[in-house]
This record gives C-alpha cells, structure tokens and sequence, in this order.
C-alpha cells in the first residue's frame, strides 16, 4: 500500500511541484490549499505524513496546524514543515509546536525524498 501524505500549501504552483515530485516517487498525495482545510482533510482520512507550509492565509498556519495534529488522537502522525522561513527562531517555534522534521523551500528534491524516506522508515522502527 502506497504510502499517503497530505501536502498543506496555499501556492497551487508550489502545491502542484510538491505534488508532482511526492507521486512520481510512489506516494499518494492529497493537497489541501489551507491550514483550516489541511485540518479537515486529516480529521476525514488517514495519512502517513503530513507536510505544511507555515505562511498560509487564515487562522490556521503551519505552526497551529502542526500544534492541533500533535494535540490530536493521531498525534504520532509525522508533521514536516517546509517554508521559506529560515531564521534560527522560525526553526526553534517549528520544533516548539511538535513538528518532525523542519526544512526550507530551498532544499533539493532528492534531499527532500532522502529525508521523508528517513523519517518513514524510523517511524516505521
């Protein structure tokens, strides 16, 4: 079974590329284009990991969507934030509200597929 990730981005060009790079390498995707929708999805479906923007319009961002999943029933769920933020307190509030992994827009593809493979598998361990 494939592995299932939500992508929470309210760029659909970057929803689009996120999407595009996640099904070509075997996962099944959802993309949600908000964090009040993210929500929606996750509390409907199952997923593997879930991976978020911060910087989205609307009450939710990536911070308080992360923080509502890990306050959550399925809070083992792995959250991955991927932004354009980069400063050193960006990082410290994305680990603060529970996140798994954080990294910026600027990582490589293939880094990015290495790292989720990696936090598949140690969950999985």
């Amino acid at each position: 079974m494939a592995t299932r990730i939500l992508v929470v981005e309210d760029s659909p060009t970057q929803a689009e590329a996120l999407r595009a790079l996640l099904a070509g390498a075997g996962y099944k995707v959802a993309v949600a284009a908000s964090g009040d929708e993210g929500l929606a999805a996750f509390d409907a479906h199952e997923f593997d990991v879930v991976i978020s923007d911060i910087v989205m319009p609307g009450p939710v961002d990536g911070y308080e969507l992360c923080r509502r999943i890990k306050a959550g029933k399925r809070r083992e769920t792995p959250v991955v934030l991927l932004t354009i933020l980069s400063g050193p307190l960006d990082i410290i509030r994305g680990l603060a509200c529970g996140a798994d992994n954080f990294f910026t827009k600027t990582v490589g593809p293939a880094h990015l597929l290495e790292r989720l493979k990696l936090l598949l598998t140690t969950r999985e361990t």
